[in-house]
């Protein structure tokens, strides 16, 4: 059976998004969706399961299994706890979901998951983008590891979305800006960046004439979040590395307005599991 995708709720109007994003995936892979509420102490039982029967009776459907399922803890150890157990393919959950000063940064519980989890994370910021359909993603390039640009190929081959794959140079300054590096360096710099890139998306993509590429200079984090935006990105793809997620995932997740999909270091897995015909 394929893995399920399970999406991680809360009570907030966030749960929504949280929920249709989740079905958006599960649909692309042929999976079914298990939505996990952890209760926080003191929380009547009752009420998160009227709010679980609710999330799911609005994303199911003939072509979409829905189950839910509750648990008290810590929501993050929760979380990572029960996608292991279910092998799920992904996960999916707010950012914003928290209560209190969670409510002001990214929060403990999804750069928890983030780092833990071992399996592509969607975070959601607000319901920009969650109910789908995904017609263009936007991934950030790594050169050092290819599993982001492959996910991505795989996602936009799934649902016939666009894909616009972006490098970023970080050396050389943003437009505007002055750098260390001369100025007369950059397009020389640039246009090795982009041979390289052109290199990857051959290797990775088996039809690389249909992703469109952009180099650009300065951060990777704001040159996502920027052209995600310029672009009405359904859906953004990054990479996640352990120890290093406030290097460019970080600001990318707390900046972009559509759903992130963050992948581990390597590829594991894959969202759904499911292969491309």
């Amino acid at each position: 059976m394929t893995a399920p995708v399970l999406g991680a709720v809360d009570l907030t109007a966030l749960a929504g998004g949280t929920a249709r994003f989740a079905s958006v995936l599960a649909r692309l892979a042929g999976a079914r969706v298990t939505l996990l509420h952890v209760r926080e102490p003191g929380e009547p039982e009752e009420e998160g399961a009227e709010r679980l029967a609710s999330l799911a009776r609005a994303v199911a459907g003939a072509d979409l299994e829905v189950t839910t399922e509750s648990a008290q803890g810590d929501p993050a150890e929760a979380i990572v706890r029960r996608a292991a157990a279910l092998g799920a393919s992904a996960i999916v959950l707010g950012t914003h979901g928290g209560r209190g000063l969670e409510r002001l940064m990214l929060g403990s519980v999804a750069e928890t998951v983030l780092h833990r989890a071992g399996r592509p994370v969607a975070t959601l910021r607000g319901p920009e983008h969650a109910a789908g359909p995904i017609r263009r993603i936007v991934c950030g390039v790594d050169l050092e590891d290819t599993a982001p640009l492959l996910e991505a190929t795989r996602l936009a081959a799934l649902s016939s979305a666009e894909l616009v794959a972006v490098h970023a140079v970080k050396d050389l300054p943003e437009e505007g800006v002055r750098g260390l590096v001369p100025a007369s360096y950059a397009p020389a710099l640039l246009e090795e960046a982009r041979r390289r890139v052109g290199r990857t998306v051959s290797t990775v993509t088996l039809q690389p004439e249909r992703v469109r590429t952009l180099v650009v200079p300065g951060s990777p984090s704001r040159a996502l979040v920027r052209i995600a935006g310029e672009e009405s990105a359904d859906l953004l793809v990054v990479g996640v590395h352990r120890h290093v997620l406030g290097s460019t995932t970080h600001p990318v997740v707390r900046g972009a307005h559509c759903p992130v999909l963050t992948i581990p270091p390597g590829g594991a897995g894959a969202v759904g599991g499911r292969e491309i015909a």
